[in-house]
């Protein structure tokens, strides 16, 4: 597994390209110390970690001078909105977010499905989140 210490360092002072870390950046404890260790890109997952962590993590990321993306996280359509809007909000995004998780389900629980055209999702209009949700379909899902 990659482990921010000295042999991660080693590696990534090495690399001509960026080592984007990913899975073992679950936090801003283990943010911190990858870039303590180097790092020069982090994959944040809103889905993963929150919205709260994931803004944390970034402004870390971003004071270090390291680049960050929005990486998937098997979401469905209403956590790829979540995502794409803190995908929206990154300064310098190091590469396009990768939010298409959602296409893999069968069923969504919004009322109207997302739409990828021409290499881009089509967000839906209105800013009211609960309104786009179809209730019926979270109680249907629901586990008693």
């Amino acid at each position: 597994p990659l482990l921010p210490n000295a042999a991660f360092a080693a590696l990534q002072a090495a690399s001509p390209i960026p080592i984007l870390v990913d899975m073992p950046c679950i936090s801003v404890a283990d943010a911190t110390r990858f870039l303590s260790h180097g790092a020069n890109s982090l994959s944040v997952k809103p889905g993963r970690v929150g919205i709260t962590e994931a803004s944390r993590i970034t402004a870390l990321a971003e004071a270090a001078g390291a680049a960050v993306c929005a990486g998937m996280y098997a979401e469905g359509a209403l956590g790829t909105l979540i995502s794409l809007q803190f995908a929206a909000g990154l300064k310098h995004p190091l590469m396009p977010a990768e939010q298409s998780f959602f296409l893999l389900m069968r069923e969504q629980i919004l009322h109207q499905p997302l739409h990828v055209r021409d290499g881009h999702i089509e967000l839906p209009d209105g800013t009211n989140w609960d309104a786009l949700v179809d209730w019926d379909r979270v109680r249907r899902f629901a586990i008693a």
